[in-house]
């Protein structure tokens, strides 16, 4: 398994219908059998899905391409310098993965740049990418069927230094469940509506635009590239197209 091929100390799919919230599977690993309730840890038997949270790192930088995007504060043919994979900001330096030096801003994150990602978010500022992203359900959004939910965390200041704003471009000084990034990409996928996950159909919802229909547009054909020739080539499926990020 992925888990196992990772070493990882956990891992959690989530399925969810991106135009009505209807949520299709909810699955968390380590879990534990109900029929031996007694033989299991108290950690195994938590809801990994909506209790767990982590930081979202690179996965995070498709939602600071679409607050720039969103706002006309960058188109995805645009040309950034990244700085040959390193970028000094206050006093400290972020690294690429690889060195890279003119990227567009498509592939900035097909490609999955630090330092491209932390030129773009410095365009919206701390408090621009937190009200994007409280609009996507981060720091407040709980699963309201199940108990155990939690809401998440991201950082609010009155004054964001450089630093704190480079980090947050890229994922880091938010905290976030798997339900919650699968709401944010969710959001994306359906045009730039809200949806609010349920486990059964909730027709009373009523869905709010959090970003223009040619936003989202233009982060899809971006995250699918990011699956068909970036960082995410080995998640490609045979016979479908997709869309997605590292992280």
């Amino acid at each position: 398994t992925v888990l196992e091929d990772e070493n990882a100390r956990w891992g959690a799919v989530v399925v969810l219908d991106v135009e009505t919230g209807e949520t299709l599977a909810l699955v968390s690993e380590p879990a534990f059998n109900p029929h031996r309730f007694n033989e299991s840890r108290k950690e195994d038997r938590r809801n990994r899905c909506i209790s767990q949270l982590f930081e979202p790192g690179s996965t995070f930088k498709a939602i600071t391409l679409a607050a720039c995007l969103d706002k006309g504060l960058a188109s995805p043919e645009e040309i950034i310098d990244c700085e040959n994979g390193k970028l000094t900001v206050g006093k400290s330096t972020f690294s690429d993965w690889k060195p890279f030096d003119d990227l567009s801003v498509a592939d900035v994150i097909v490609f999955s740049s630090n330092t491209g990602t932390i030129k773009l978010g410095s365009r919206l500022g701390g408090a621009g990418i937190t009200d994007f992203a409280r609009q996507l359900g981060f720091g407040r959004m709980r699963f309201p069927n199940l108990p155990g939910a939690e809401p998440g965390y991201i950082r609010e200041q009155d004054r964001w230094t450089p630093t704190a704003v480079a980090s947050l471009s890229i994922g880091y000084g938010v905290a976030v469940t798997p339900v919650q990034l699968a709401v944010a990409y969710a959001t994306i996928a359906n045009g730039g509506k809200s949806i609010s996950p349920t486990i059964l159909f909730n027709p009373t919802h009523e869905s709010k635009r959090i970003m223009r229909p040619e936003t989202a547009e233009a982060v899809r054909m971006i995250l699918s590239e990011a699956v068909s020739r970036g960082t995410g080539k080995a998640a490609r499926p045979d016979g479908y197209t997709a869309g997605g990020k590292t992280g």
